[in-house]
């Protein structure tokens, strides 16, 4: 191994001594290598005298003791050369490289041959910068300096054997009271030797206990930076880092209560200290309907990491996941943090084409057309979906813009789930100001608290009639199909028969707690004969005004459109400019504005927080109110400032209102948007205003999806006017008189003559039962509304 390290090098200079040659060096190993032949000769020379020895007068146990203290002696001094040999081979092999570097520098600059400590030093520096684990080598070989050169010293001073003493040496390092056991009279010499390894030995430990504290602590800041892989599957994965994360976790940690809990692996820019200090603060103050009870059995993980990074996306073992949330960065413009979730689908779809190359056991890079194709081809993703409990891995995409949709269509994938959070956020305003308390009710059924959508085939229904199917369950809800194409219909027509690949889609508690009855229908229910649906009423004119300013503005306009009737108004007041709005509402060449046929739109600029601008408005006039989030507080650390602004416009509002005789009796519908959840509960106690909890409708939304991929499309459908939705009509529209007892199923067989499903009621104290359990007992309806699923805009 000498040779071949020193192979190809120049002859050292004459100050070297004995390294002049590289014969010098063979005769050296050669001479090494002949002592420890004879001292194993010796050794086995030894054991065959001791049968001899035993006939000299001593005992054979004697004569065997003896040998093999001499075999010891003999193995301990061929070990300690051994050891020397690959001790200072690398030594002296590092070091003739390292003097040659020194001679071809003097050579070049003669005055540098007084400069070899600073030569030494500089060299030495070097050696540190560029090898990993300096600390561990100069620990390892300092110590095997001292025993060695200590075990000769000691050796030559006491007497005793090169093993024995390198082994006494060790002693004196690692133990400083070893002193005591040292024989009578070995010497002052020997002495010295012993103290003088107890003094390196300190040393020693000084320089272990600094790398151990060291390490250490290098490994706990390791973990404290989150750069520490999390290795598990089947677990949820959320990237990005929002407001809605508190609600996220805690509604995937409700819905897997019923399997002992699972995994959530959080990764997000950011330290992971301060990331998971503010997770848990959020989820110790939280106001949700799951305070106080932990998250039973579920654990979450931060890692600190950019998303749109492969080597980021492997610490959270994205490829693993059951699902992929993808959240957007609301601290950024629409298009910028849309521009973000494109960019870390990219990154999803890179690690996806890695992993497949490393199965492959190929690193070789494609060419770019070929890169291309491989990433835009429609199926790309599928097939590399992982599959958990039978499903496929899907990723649940937020977005903040609407226009953004194509973009992240145009990857091909059916694995991605897109949900328009701001737009979603803005029909949820629209239908909350529509309806008192329809907001609480999408609250409860977005959540996994209390009754959600589940989606399941059942064979013992295949070839009935949806009018039989609808009263099917004791203890759920239904509500619509799924084909065996994917399509969802919801509250489909009473003489649609179920096929073989057909799915029920159900409101209920949870997946394990119904079934189809075993005689079905459960009810009789005989299309046509229960009740005669009255025509719906034309809507009338209404007058609405909207404080504050949004970017989907325009698309809630044009959703009033189509609610209201003609010779409506809508007011618009906010502090953005005339001139502003326009741009603003005709983003992306939309002229939803300037078509209206229904609505007059007035745009006021005002301080929605300012008495006087708000003076300067008919408030009397007004039937209803909205009061949005201004755009310029979405970010998470406007959320209080947002809300007291909205509660402030509220409050303002009513007082001057309070102030005109009105021709009408009926109170002004309050909606406001809120943000920050402990808001909701001054709102709630006021009782003056309904709210929108838009964050935690979405999130909960968000973290449905996660667990149910198709819970998307029933989404879509009732939180748009385009297809079936929420309406509280009052119960005594469907009683033949006011006092009249009925039970639920007979409310639900009136509801299907109407084309209506009846999913619960709410109580004359605001009290919402969804989902009842006692559907055969008659009851009074009166002051109750039921809450319904029904196609149209307006019921």
């Amino acid at each position: 191994g000498l040779l071949c390290a020193i192979e190809g090098t120049a002859e050292p200079p004459g100050a070297v001594g004995w390294l002049t040659s590289r014969k010098h060096l063979w005769t050296m190993e050669q001479d090494i290598l002949a002592q420890i032949q004879e001292l194993l000769a010796e050794n086995q020379r030894l054991r065959q005298q001791a049968s001899p020895a035993a006939t000299c007068g001593a005992s054979p146990s004697q004569a065997l003791e003896a040998a093999e203290i001499a075999r010891s002696h003999t193995l301990s001094t061929a070990l300690l050369l051994v050891v020397a040999l690959s001790f200072f081979t690398p030594l002296g092999v590092r070091l003739w490289k390292e003097w040659q570097v020194f001679a071809d520098l003097v050579e070049q600059q003669p005055q540098m041959r007084q400069q070899l400590a600073s030569f030494v030093g500089y060299r030495f520096d070097v050696w540190v910068t560029t090898t990993p684990r300096w600390r561990e080598i100069i620990l390892v070989a300092f110590t095997l300096f001292v025993v060695l050169v200590g075990g000769v010293m000691y050796s030559i001073t006491s007497g005793g054997g090169l093993g024995e003493s390198m082994f006494a040496v060790w002693i004196f390092l690692v133990d400083t009271g070893a002193h005591a056991d040292m024989k009578e009279g070995s010497g002052m010499p020997a002495w010295l030797v012993a103290l003088l390894a107890t003094v390196c030995g300190l040393h020693v430990f000084a320089l272990l206990i600094s790398l151990l504290t060291e390490r250490l602590q290098m490994f706990l800041e390791h973990m404290q930076k989150g750069r520490s892989q999390v290795l598990c599957s089947g677990h949820v994965v959320i990237l990005g880092w929002s407001d809605k994360i508190p609600t996220i976790v805690e509604e995937l940690a409700e819905a897997n209560v019923s399997e002992g809990g699972g995994t959530i692996a959080i990764l997000a820019d950011g330290d992971k200290t301060e990331l998971e200090a503010a997770l848990q603060s959020m989820l110790d103050n939280s106001q949700s309907v799951y305070r106080g009870r932990g998250l039973r059995g579920t654990t979450w993980a931060v890692r600190s990491g950019n998303p749109m990074l492969i080597s980021d996306l492997k610490l959270v073992s994205a490829s693993l996941a059951k699902a992929i949330i993808v959240l957007a960065d609301n601290t950024m413009p629409s298009n910028m943090a849309d521009e973000k979730t494109l960019r870390t689908l990219l990154g999803l779809v890179g690690l996806d084409h890695e992993i497949e190359l490393e199965e492959a056991g190929s690193k070789r890079i494609r060419s770019a057309h070929d890169m291309r194709s491989n990433l835009l081809q429609p199926n790309r993703w599928e097939r590399k979906a992982t599959e958990m409990d039978g499903r496929e891995q899907h990723i649940v995409v937020e977005l903040t813009d609407i226009d953004s949709v194509p973009l992240v269509q145009a990857l091909g994938s059916k694995k991605a789930e897109i949900v328009v959070s701001h737009d979603m956020a803005g029909q949820l305003l629209i239908q909350g100001s529509r309806q008192e308390g329809v907001a609480q009710i999408y609250e409860q059924i977005v959540g996994f608290e209390g009754c959600e959508f589940y989606i399941e085939g059942w064979s013992q229904l295949v070839g009935l009639k949806y009018e039989k199917v609808a009263f099917a369950f004791e203890t759920a809800i239904v509500v619509g199909v799924v084909t065996g194409d994917g399509t969802l219909t919801m509250n489909p027509p009473n003489d649609y028969q179920l096929e073989m690949d057909d799915r029920v889609v159900v409101l209920a508690e949870d997946n394990d707690t119904y079934s189809p009855a075993a005689l079905v229908p459960v009810y009789g229910f005989s299309p046509g004969s229960h009740r005669t649906a009255p025509p719906k009423p034309e809507p009338g004119p209404e007058h609405i005004l909207i404080c504050g300013w949004r970017r989907d503005l325009g698309d809630m306009i044009n959703e009033l459109e189509a609610a209201v009737g003609p010779g409506s108004s809508l007011t618009l007041m906010s502090e953005v400019k005339d001139e502003d709005r326009e741009a603003r509402l005709g983003e992306n060449e939309r002229k939803c504005h300037k078509n209206l046929h229904n609505l007059t739109l007035i745009n006021h600029v005002g301080d929605p927080t300012c008495r006087k601008d708000l003076e300067r408005l008919p408030i009397e006039k007004y039937d209803s109110l909205i009061v949005v989030s201004d755009e310029e507080l979405e970010s998470n650390a406007n959320a209080m400032a947002a809300d007291g602004r909205a509660i402030a416009t509220m409050l303002l509002v009513l007082d001057i209102r309070r102030g005109y005789q009105t021709s009408s009796d009926a109170p002004v519908r309050v909606t406001s948007e809120l943000r920050d959840t402990r808001t909701r509960h001054l709102i709630k106690a006021t009782g003056l205003s309904d709210y929108i909890m838009s964050q935690n409708i979405v999130a909960a939304v968000i973290a449905n999806i996660a667990e149910s991929r198709e819970v998307n499309g029933i989404m879509r459908e009732i939180l748009t006017s385009n297809g079936n939705s929420i309406f509280l009509p009052p119960a005594k529209a469907y009683l033949n008189n006011p006092d009249e007892h009925v039970c639920f199923w007979e409310l639900s067989a009136r509801c299907r003559d109407s084309k209506e499903t009846l999913l619960g009621f709410r109580e004359a104290d605001h009290s919402i039962v969804l989902n009842p359990e006692d559907r055969h007992a008659a009851r009074s309806w009166d002051g109750c509304t039921l809450v319904i699923l029904a196609l149209g805009v307006d019921h």
